[in-house]
């Protein structure tokens, strides 16, 4: 699970997603607190 406090273009969760996929993981959830305009 990825939990970010800001989400602004989605790229953080997005390579971080990647990696744990190439990690083998095989399903990625993320949490985001807040989602700025």
């Amino acid at each position: 699970m990825i939990i970010d406090d800001v989400l602004t273009t989605g790229a953080t969760i997005e390579v971080a997603s990647t990696a744990l996929k190439w990690a083998g993981t095989k399903a990625v959830s993320a949490v985001v607190f807040v989602r700025a305009k």
